[in-house]
């Protein structure tokens, strides 16, 4: 949600190695996503004038006259904007993309405003979700920034703590990962819960020599070389060798480039063992990976006949690959094994050095990922939560160790 230095709220690679290892405990350069169309911004719906640090701040939505300044002031504050490794999309429209994540999201992205300066901004997506069985919306603080010069006079507090009561109506609560040390703190003091169902990094290498160098390079500390050296092949043995690597069903995988209408019957069917999952329909599927202006992903799907039995989705960062995705019906492990057999076949073949993905703690395909040879990275996804207009009784399930959550890379902005 929130991180980097106080100009600016930043994805992993876009904050400083040491952080970013510490989150995925191992070098970032994320992967693309996708995307399409062109965002239509409202005018201001709401505004108000304060003073903060002697200086004049006006709050407001954006508009599409913004968007050029956005970019701007989101370059300067992150020393380069996006950071996306490998995006073909010209930065103002991966910004259109980003802004455009739901048909409401324009009333979730603020700017503020020193005389006729734009001072700081937050850029938000919406995703709808399915909350114990019933769908509401979510959003997620993914890019918040404020002018380098005007650092320590209160305008991002401003920012955050502008009233924005209609808005927030629409919305159950905001939902996201945080990781800057800092802003935990801050965050822990207005009302952002942990989880109590962790999201855990896991780690898979691909490539012994390559992946053990990568280590070595990124971990200065005895133990953690020897552990590494250790676990890097037999973790890479249980995927190649023979008697060792799973057994999988052979079930007709397919490449697509988008999601049709079988995942509007797919998606619900395959969310309901879940206490919280963002909503997988298609029309949000294909905003997340399908267009081009997010990244770039495969898609694979499993089906029987014209039935969908579930999905994968990969990308590259770096020579790092990334399972962004994978759902299937209730009780089909088996199509998950093949999914994950697929994915770690096809990232192989593109030259990937080692795979990440991430998931809660107690989750029924961590068994699926552990047999392929994925293990723990050490590391957690700080995954926060915010009651806007659901009750924090409503959300207290959230807080609960063995909750039903599905939350994967491809459901944040950092591939």
């Amino acid at each position: 949600m929130i991180a980097g230095r106080a100009v600016a709220v930043r994805r992993p690679e876009q904050i400083e190695a040491r952080h970013a290892r510490s989150l995925l405990g191992m070098s970032v350069s994320p992967a693309p996503g996708p995307a399409s169309g062109v965002v239509t911004l409202h005018p201001p719906m709401t505004q108000s004038a304060t003073t903060a640090s002697s200086l004049a701040v006006r709050c407001r939505q954006p508009v599409e006259a913004d968007l050029e300044r956005i970019l701007h002031l989101l370059d300067r504050a992150f020393g380069g904007w996006p950071g996306t490794s490998g995006l073909r999309a010209a930065p103002i429209d991966h910004l259109r993309w980003k802004m455009n994540s739901h048909g409401l999201a324009k009333e979730a992205h603020l700017v503020a405003e020193v005389d006729t300066r734009l001072a700081a901004v937050a850029v938000r997506i919406v995703r709808p979700a399915w909350i114990r069985g019933t769908l509401r919306l979510v959003r997620d603080s993914v890019d918040h920034a404020v002018d380098p010069t005007l650092q320590g006079h209160g305008v991002f507090s401003r920012l955050r703590e502008h009233p924005t009561p209609d808005a927030d109506r629409r919305f159950a609560m905001a939902f996201g990962p945080v990781t800057h040390p800092s802003v935990r703190h801050v965050l822990a003091r207005t009302g952002h819960h942990q989880l109590g169902n962790g999201v855990q990094v896991l780690y898979k290498p691909l490539q012994v020599r390559r992946a053990l160098s990568n280590v070595w390079r990124e971990n200065s500390h005895p133990l953690r070389r020897l552990l590494a050296s250790a676990w890097i092949p037999v973790a890479y043995l249980a995927w190649r060798v023979p008697g060792v690597r799973p057994r999988v069903s052979h079930l007709p995988l397919a490449t697509v480039d988008r999601f049709d209408g079988r995942f509007d019957t797919f998606a619900p069917t395959a969310s309901r063992p879940f206490d919280f999952v963002v909503a997988r329909s298609r029309a949000y599927l294909n905003w997340r990976y399908a267009d081009t202006r997010g990244g770039r992903f495969r898609i694979r799907v499993a089906s029987a006949g014209d039935a969908i039995q579930g999905y994968a989705v990969t990308a590259r960062t770096g020579d790092r690959g990334v399972i962004a995705d994978l759902l299937t019906l209730p009780g089909r492990l088996d199509v998950a094994h093949a999914l994950v057999d697929d994915a770690l076949d096809s990232l192989a073949e593109t030259g990937a050095v080692s795979v990440m993905t991430w998931l809660p703690t107690r989750h029924p395909y961590t068994g699926v990922l552990r047999r392929w040879g994925f293990t723990s990275a050490r590391r957690r996804v700080d995954y926060r939560y915010q009651p806007l207009s659901t009750s924090a009784s409503e959300l207290q399930f959230l807080r609960d160790r063995d909750a039903r959550l599905h939350v994967m890379p491809g459901d944040s902005d950092y591939v």
